[in-house]
């Protein structure tokens, strides 16, 4: 898996490129890549991805092919796509990333169920989990 620096724009090319071009050749049809893109490119063959990519020193040249499916593509029109990290690690994983979300975490309501005791309730300030010792804790009070 290849992950996207922190803050990376990833841009996917909607239209199919030549998988014989070199870093350069790509880097001059799509944004700068040292600028802090991640440029993905598709193949004719649905099986294939070109990303490009600047880490610092140099160019990152990356070809995939899967080997028994087909990566998910947009529809082939001029332009590019932006993509999330989640949806571009999906991508890439040959996942249908139109349907990859990030997972949201819900806010609780800040309390706990009854069966749990209270912090501070075995004087060290940890919560106890049901179990025998949790039933032995209610024994002795």
């Amino acid at each position: 898996m290849i992950a996207a620096p922190a803050g990376a724009r990833i841009l996917l090319a909607t239209r199919p490129i030549d998988v014989c071009k070199g870093a350069h050749s790509l880097a001059a049809l799509g944004a700068d890549p040292s600028s802090g893109a991640v440029l993905v490119f598709r193949s004719r063959r649905v099986d294939r991805v070109t990303i490009l990519l600047w880490d610092g020193s140099g160019l990152v040249l990356v070809w995939k092919q899967l080997e028994a499916s087909a990566f998910c593509w947009p529809a082939i029109v001029d332009g590019v796509v932006r993509l999330t990290p989640v949806e571009f690690a999906a991508l890439f994983d040959g996942i249908d990333w139109r349907r990859a979300q990030a997972n949201r975490r819900r806010a609780g309501r800040g309390r706990l169920p009854a069966y749990l005791p209270r912090a501070g309730a075995r004087g060290d300030g940890m919560y106890l989990l049901p179990g025998p010792a949790a039933r032995d804790w209610r024994r002795r009070r």
